[in-house]
C-alpha cells in the first residue's frame, strides 16, 4: 500500500463533521494532515505505508473561529489557577508525599 485516502460518509449525523489524517512510510516521510478525502501518498516513488493516524474533529464555524477582544477573555478560575500551582509543584523536583502520585493526563 502506497497511498490512502479518508471521508466520512455523507449523513446528517456526519455533517458536523470533518475527517484529518496523516500517513507515515517507510523513507521517513510523514504527510499530513490532509482532509477529507484528499489522497495522501509519499513524496518517494514505490514508498510503502507504514502507519496511519486518523482524527474525526468537529467543524468550527466561521463565527467560532472569529478570535475574541482581549476584553472579552475571562481570567482563569479558581479551579484552573489550583491545576495550574499544583502542576508546578509536582514538577518542581520536590519528591511528592506518598500517596500521591499520579499518572500524567493524556495528550490529545
Amino acid at each position: 500500500l502506497v497511498g490512502f485516502a479518508v471521508r466520512v460518509k455523507p449523513s446528517a449525523a456526519t455533517a458536523d463533521y470533518d475527517c484529518e489524517y496523516s500517513g507515515y512510510f517507510q523513507s521517513g516521510a510523514t504527510i499530513g494532515p490532509l482532509r477529507n478525502g484528499a489522497p495522501c501518498r509519499s513524496t518517494v516513488a514505490n514508498d510503502p505505508l507504514e502507519g496511519i493516524q486518523v482524527r474525526l474533529l468537529k467543524r468550527t464555524f466561521a463565527a467560532a473561529s472569529v478570535a475574541p477582544d482581549a476584553s472579552a477573555v475571562a481570567a482563569p478560575t479558581e479551579t484552573e489557577s489550583d491545576t495550574a500551582a499544583n502542576r508546578a509543584r509536582r514538577h518542581s523536583g520536590r519528591p511528592q508525599p506518598p500517596g500521591t502520585a499520579r499518572r500524567p493526563a493524556r495528550r490529545p
